[in-house]
């Protein structure tokens, strides 16, 4: 009880978490010697023009494999039969979606399909390998699944 009444004032923060992604991203450019090899593990989903800006600097001295952390929810909302409402929170703002409404879905899919695409795109423009682990599969299948990617 005292862990969750010391966790309140613990607010996520997009700009916070956006700063702390181009941090993370500039520590790895000063870091990484020439030649290395860099995996960067993470959603992405605070990928910015500045943490692309770092990420491209690092690309032309070192191997960057991005391996892209997800959950099936960021690809689509479960199929149901019957609608269901449900309450969501990013954090920031609280929603409510209808589970089982086509519109409400292909809404959601087309804004995930976006921001998938942009992760993709703006990794794959610097010429960096991708890896998707996916939180709803075994990890040790993927993982074999990777390594065999790359013989």
């Amino acid at each position: 009880m005292a862990l969750h009444v010391d966790s309140q004032h613990l607010k996520p923060n997009k700009a916070d978490d956006e700063q702390a992604f181009i941090e993370a991203c500039a520590r790895a450019r000063r870091l990484a010697r020439p030649g290395s090899l860099v995996y960067l593990v993470s959603d992405f989903q605070h990928l910015s023009s500045q943490a692309i800006g770092h990420l491209n600097h690092l690309t032309r001295h070192c191997e960057v494999r991005a391996v892209i952390v997800n959950d099936p929810i960021e690809h689509a909302l479960p199929s149901i039969k019957s609608p269901q409402p449900v309450s969501v929170s990013d954090g920031f703002t609280q929603q409510r979606w209808m589970l089982g409404d086509s519109k409400e879905q292909a809404f959601y899919q087309q804004w995930r399909d976006e921001q998938n695409r942009f992760i993709n795109d703006s990794l794959k423009q610097n010429n960096i390998s991708r890896y998707a682990v996916s939180a709803g599969a075994p990890l040790d299948e993927q993982l074999q699944s990777m390594q065999r990617e790359q013989l």
